[in-house]
């Protein structure tokens, strides 16, 4: 797995073995909900969010529609969720990121 920034510090694209990558952002024009801005720690500062926009690039380059989902990006994941959602990827189970984007809708609309 390889991690690189992007050159907007909110962003970062984590390659895995298997070639895919996942990009995770948070931070202004992203679907996320920032909580705080520390400006005292970094140059550039620092960016903390509840939740995070997502993507995953295939290793095609394209970006892979997660099943049940109407976009490239899916927004407002949880942090919990990101990291399950990471771990699925690496291990190239998209049936198993579906079903976690899936139980987060639920939750959202009960």
């Amino acid at each position: 797995m390889s991690i690189s920034m992007h050159k907007n510090p909110s962003n970062v694209s984590m390659k895995f073995d298997n070639d895919y990558t996942m990009s995770v952002c948070i931070g202004a024009g992203t679907h996320s909900t920032l909580y705080k801005v520390d400006r005292s720690h970094y140059t550039k500062g620092s960016v903390y969010a509840n939740n995070a926009e997502i993507a995953i690039i295939r290793p095609d380059s394209k970006f892979h529609r997660i099943k049940g989902q109407s976009d490239d990006v899916v927004g407002f994941v949880s942090a919990d969720k990101v990291i399950h959602i990471a771990y699925a990827v690496s291990c190239g189970d998209m049936d198993a990121v579906a079903e976690i984007l899936k139980l987060q809708e639920e939750k959202m609309y009960v």
